[in-house]
C-alpha cells in the first residue's frame, strides 16, 4: 500500500531528526530545538512536547515540507 503524502513527510522529518540526534549531543540539541521551535512558532497545530509526532501530523503538508527542509538542512550541515 502506498503511503499518503502526509505520512511520507512525517516519516522523512523524523528520519532526519533521528539521524541528526545520533551525530552528537550538540546536533541533538540543535535538531530538537529546530523541530520544537518550528512547531511552536507555526501555531497551526496544537503543540504537545510529549507527542511531537502527533503535533507534526497536525501540520499542513505545506508546513511539513518546510519543516522537512529545516530538518534536512540541520542533518546535512552537521553530517
Amino acid at each position: 500500500m502506498k503511503k499518503k503524502t502526509c505520512d511520507k513527510l512525517v516519516s522523512d522529518i523524523f528520519y532526519y531528526w533521528g539521524e541528526s540526534v545520533i551525530i552528537s549531543g550538540k546536533v541533538d540539541r540543535i535538531a530538537n530545538d529546530t523541530l520544537e521551535d518550528y512547531v511552536t512558532n507555526c501555531a497551526c497545530a496544537p503543540y504537545d512536547g510529549a507527542e511531537l509526532e502527533t503535533t507534526v501530523h497536525g501540520l499542513t503538508n505545506s508546513h511539513k515540507r518546510e519543516l522537512l527542509k529545516h530538518m534536512r538542512d540541520v542533518y546535512e550541515y552537521y553530517c
